[in-house]
């Protein structure tokens, strides 16, 4: 399986955990840093209708570390049968491409043996 450590990182916060004015965990991100460091996210959404995508959240740890270059990233959507993989949605692409325009050019998993750049319409 391709980039094994993204999946077990990405899987070991995969998880839908709620309160009463939010839940968070149903989507999880682990990317690479240009440093070697796996960071984590989860999705957050609030009963507001404000949120946060797990890629954004994985992201923001990043660069509170000072790095902006991500190597590759794998997203995870819990289901039923357990999880399922994501892409970027448009504005987590384009969040991480402001970040660091080398940020295209980052591989994403998308499946088991599946891996496109991000800006190759991932």
């Amino acid at each position: 399986m391709l980039e094994r450590a993204l999946m077990e990182a990405a899987l070991g916060v995969l998880g839908k955990k709620t309160n009463h004015t939010a839940q968070w965990g149903t989507v999880a991100c682990a990317l690479r840093a240009a440093n070697g460091r796996v960071y984590r996210g989860v999705c957050i959404d609030l009963r507001c209708s404000l949120g946060a995508c797990a890629e954004q959240v994985a992201a923001g740890q990043m660069v509170t570390d000072g790095e902006t270059r991500v190597n590759a990233l794998v997203c995870l959507r819990q289901t039923a049968a357990g999880y399922e993989y994501l892409k970027p949605c448009g504005k987590c692409q384009e969040y991480l491409a402001q970040l660091d325009p080398a940020n295209r050019e980052t591989l994403v998993v998308c499946g088991e043996e599946a891996v496109e750049r991000l800006g190759e319409g991932a």
